[in-house]
């Protein structure tokens, strides 16, 4: 079967004093400035959900989002939760599923908006789906409400370069080296402003010199390798 993805999107605005009076924009309306061709259903005027074919689709909306809200002026400025789960067009369990998450993180996250204005998470399931490219772009998994997701790292945060021995995928190397970053790495780098990036987790045509600008380059770099006596490990800064 084809793996869709449902997107639930909340949207609220921070206004000054002098703008309150003013009636706030519906997120459909907001979201037709950013994609015009979107198929919207609006839920209530600050809620809706669309469907996607695939997970490149979710990642050009979500930076057109970022995009959008850094367009707009400090005095009235929109903030977006966004939840993606891997989901069937079909199945409206799901849809009422993504906009309750949607309305628990807008309550709970609303503090942060003046900081975080577009606030994403994924479920359990889309992160497992997402390739490492994708992955290292969110953090370890949390609970919201009675489901695991995972959070979507600022845009401004810096990157921890990790080099970790990567061996075949389904390999006793590769496992080890997913178990040590997803559980150890990962979640030392989210108590402060890094977001940690292995070798291949780079995107570009041209891996090696990425690689070797990040070792030059990166405020932070974190080194371990698998000997015959375990993990060794060692960080630079």
């Amino acid at each position: 079967m084809t793996i869709q993805y449902i997107m639930a999107i909340g949207v609220k605005c921070v206004v000054s004093d002098k703008e309150k009076k003013r009636e706030l924009p519906a997120v459909k309306a907001a979201l037709n400035k950013i994609r015009p061709s979107l198929m919207v259903s609006e839920i209530d005027k600050d809620k809706a959900t669309l469907m996607l074919e695939k997970y490149e689709d979710a990642e050009k909306l979500i930076k057109g989002i970022y995009k959008y809200c850094l367009d707009l002026n400090d005095e009235n400025k929109l903030c977006f939760q966004i939840i993606l789960m891997v989901g069937d067009s079909a199945d409206q369990v799901l849809f009422a599923k993504a906009i309750n998450l949607v309305s628990i993180t807008m309550r709970e996250c609303n503090e942060q908006f003046d900081i975080y204005p577009v606030q994403v998470y994924i479920t359990e399931e889309t992160y497992e789906n997402l390739n490492p490219g994708y992955r290292d772009l969110y953090h370890s998994a949390i609970e919201v409400g009675d489901t695991v997701v995972h959070q979507r790292f600022s845009e401004n945060v810096q990157r921890c370069f990790v080099v970790s021995p990567i061996g075949d995928e389904n390999t006793e190397i590769r496992k080890r080296a997913d178990l040590v970053f997803e559980r150890y790495i990962k979640p030392a780098c989210e108590t402060t402003n890094f977001r940690p990036v292995r070798g291949e987790m780079m995107r570009g045509n041209l891996i090696m010199p990425e690689i070797m600008d990040a070792l030059q380059s990166d405020p932070v770099v974190v080194v371990y390798r698998l000997s015959e006596t375990g993990l060794e490990s060692k960080c630079n800064d």
